[in-house]
């Protein structure tokens, strides 16, 4: 009887045992939980930013050159200053390109009475010659006088219109709005035909070709919308879009051309300034 109870003594000692390492177990599991957050999964946009770099220069920028070979009269604008369309930059020397304009308008006036004298005579001709009142020569003639008084009408006015356009080549005008970037020329000068007179930019957008590596092209198409990045400017970005996507990559650098129209809101931006994209 004495070693039943041993037994069961020895065997609820290993029954609490085994209990209370279950317990310290159970603790030590609660002690080691890490708190977790779950969020909802929302699909967010994504942007692709390509570090490509470039140089700007105006949209508009054109260089004005001499139509006529003749002295410089008259320069109307500094570098800097602003101009309008068809504004006058130089003139040149036009006396007698405007003596000739007077000339062509006096002659022209004159062919124009004469052209009357025979229309009208024309006119009077042939009613008499419907009512055979007046020879076939005669009409033939009177027909002949008003047709070379018509021609003489025509070679009067193209004459006028190539002593205007002549007159008017004198004057060197801006083809657009914007900045007078540079004078090349100076007063009392005689240049010659196509020769550099002036150069006007337009600052209110800029352009930059950049060249795209294989790997990004995917990411460029024309019309899409980008943001510039001024290295030189570093507090401000511009708006601007793709205008053009060459169609073949580049066999040597195995890049693809792209050219970007900056909007200039401020016009900080200046032509040769380095731009990023």
């Amino acid at each position: 009887m004495k070693i039943i109870t041993k037994y069961l003594s020895l065997g609820l000692s290993v029954l609490l045992l085994s209990l209370t390492g279950c317990g310290s177990d159970n603790e030590e599991q609660k002690e080691n939980l890490i708190p977790v957050k779950i969020y909802n999964v929302q699909p967010e946009s994504l942007k692709e930013y390509l570090n490509i770099t470039g140089t700007i220069s105006a949209a508009n920028d054109q260089i004005l050159y001499s139509k006529i070979s003749e002295r410089i009269d008259q320069i109307l604008v500094k570098p800097g200053d602003f101009v309008k369309t068809n504004q006058i930059i130089a003139r040149q020397y036009n006396a007698l390109l405007s003596q000739s304009v007077d000339v062509a308008k006096a002659n022209l006036k004159n062919t124009e009475a004469q052209f009357e004298l025979a229309q009208q005579n024309y006119n009077r001709i042939q009613r008499l010659f419907e009512q055979r009142a007046v020879s076939q020569q005669q009409f033939d003639q009177a027909a002949t006088q008003f047709k070379v008084a018509n021609s003489a009408l025509d070679a009067a006015s193209a004459q006028l219109e190539q002593a205007i356009e002549q007159l008017d080549n004198s004057l060197i005008k801006a083809p657009f709005s914007g900045i007078a970037a540079a004078v090349f020329v100076e007063l009392n000068q005689m240049v010659s035909a196509g020769q550099q007179i002036a150069q006007i930019v337009d600052p209110s957008s800029m352009k930059s070709k950049l060249k795209v590596i294989s790997r990004d092209i995917k990411y460029v198409k024309k019309g899409l919308p980008v943001e510039i990045v001024i290295p030189s400017i570093p507090d401000k970005k511009y708006k601007g879009k793709i205008i053009s996507v060459d169609q073949a990559v580049d066999p040597l650098s195995k890049s693809l051309e792209i050219e970007v129209l900056i909007t200039n809101t401020d016009n900080n931006l200046k032509s040769g300034l380095t731009v990023s994209l």
